[in-house]
């Protein structure tokens, strides 16, 4: 099973507006840019749908960990903390955490109250009414972090909470793209694991020189790449589906064990709507051939045309009868991702 790249380069030319395809280009550039890519990386041109930047297993498992946790970018790092030999810290990573509840409390306005405000990461303490200052805390403004054992302090720095690259909602349609490649895409091995809650996509560069897998639940992302350090082919039948994925299902299945295998959370702004799968358009109440999708609320494809179908319980015209244009007050489509199998 291929990708089909060139539906994936009319929706990069699609999505420009105004623009034309040069806008599109920029706009999936950005995109691609907040989830961790550099100008070099993720270049504003057509062949960004192929590839043409070259990533790092690394930065594209940082990328994709990003969908993973509901579209906060966490950075990765490799030295997790030094000590000396009397056991003294030399130096610590600070690691960020996605933490949807730190988001929302730096967007609400601040509240003065009587109550210490507690969230799953950190308590803020808020100021003490009039004539009740000593019953309660000093006032403050800085986070106090969670109280841990003392014998931890010295090793333990505060976490840093990730900034969000992508809208929850963004993420989660995303994703949910990308469990279409499992489920009857390019990456169905990965079936082998039994599992609901995997996303993917498989990767080939031109000639074969690179083959890709990269995968995740909201648990774990990792990425396969085989290839040789000075590019050459790999050969003209390795793909990413055949050649990387082998190796990450065989660890997926030991960092995945005993991990509850639980489907992404839903986030608000997400509905559903049947659709013709030929069109892509919402479909006609007389279209008995329909699939439903989800969409963000507010950005669902326009409606097809009910002069299309017959009144007579038939499903739609003949096979050669062509079809009529929509309503001209139907408004225009808004691009958006599609799960119509490998399509990304």
């Amino acid at each position: 099973m291929n990708s089909l790249n060139a539906a994936s380069l009319r929706i990069l030319q699609g999505i420009g507006g105004p623009a034309g395809p040069a806008g599109g280009y920029r706009r999936a550039a950005a995109h691609v840019r907040r989830c961790g890519c550099n100008e070099q990386e993720a270049p504003a041109v057509g062949g960004l749908v192929l590839g043409v930047g070259e990533v790092t297993p690394a930065k594209l498992a940082t990328a994709f960990a990003t969908f993973a946790n509901g579209g906060f970018r966490l950075d990765y790092y490799y030295i997790d903390r030094i000590e000396t030999y009397g056991g003294d810290v030399v130096y610590e990573s600070r690691p960020s955490f996605a933490c949807g509840a730190c988001e929302t409390a730096r967007a609400a306005p601040a509240q003065r109250n009587t109550q210490r405000r507690d969230g799953p990461a950190y308590t803020t303490v808020g100021s003490a009414p009039a004539g009740a200052a000593a019953e309660q805390p000093e006032r403050s403004s800085e986070i106090v972090w969670p109280a841990v054992p003392p014998e931890l302090v010295v090793q333990l720095a505060p976490p840093v909470p990730a900034e969000r690259a992508v809208s929850a909602q963004n993420a989660y349609l995303v994703t949910d793209a990308m469990r279409d490649v499992i489920r009857q895409g390019s990456g169905a091995r990965a079936r082998a694991l039994q599992r609901r809650d995997i996303a993917g996509k498989t990767g080939t560069t031109n000639d074969g020189r690179d083959a890709w897998f990269i995968g995740f639940t909201d648990e774990i992302a990792a990425a396969a790449w085989v290839g040789f350090d000075l590019p050459r082919s790999l050969g003209g039948s390795e793909q990413g589906g055949r050649t990387a994925i082998p190796m990450w299902i065989d660890f997926m299945r030991e960092a995945l064990a005993g991990v509850p295998d639980v489907e992404p959370a839903r986030p608000p702004g997400i509905v559903e709507a049947r659709i013709n799968p030929k069109t892509g358009e919402l479909a006609s109440d007389l279209n008995c051939n329909t699939i439903v999708e989800i969409f963000e609320f507010g950005r669902l494809p326009r409606r097809e045309s009910d002069s299309r179908y017959g009144f007579d319980g038939s499903c739609g015209r003949g096979a050669d009868e062509q079809p009529l244009e929509p309503d001209a007050e139907t408004p225009a489509p808004v691009s958006g991702p599609s799960r119509s199998g490998d399509i990304f």
